[in-house]
């Protein structure tokens, strides 16, 4: 039926939608890694904060921010990214 028909539709734009803003959110989570690698924790916030926006449960995002946060005396927000790990 056309019902079923839109709503397979519906569901594979949905997948594909997910899939491209997870792969831009891994492209903010390299320049961030990129920056965290260079000793620059301050820079790498932003585009962490912007890949976890895209990609709500983004693990290594979370840990390089809780990091990010503690290099740069941020403690309680550290403590807050990573108790989201556990």
């Amino acid at each position: 039926s056309m019902k079923v028909l839109y709503l397979t539709l519906a569901a594979v734009f949905c997948t594909f939608a997910l899939q491209a803003q997870n792969k831009i959110a891994e492209e903010y989570y390299k320049k961030a890694k990129e920056l965290y690698d260079n000793s620059k924790y301050e820079d790498a916030i932003p585009p962490l904060k912007k890949a976890i926006t895209l990609s709500k449960n983004y693990a290594d995002a979370i840990y390089y921010l809780g990091l990010c946060y503690k290099y740069t005396s941020k403690n309680a927000e550290a403590i807050e990214q990573f108790a989201l790990l556990e």
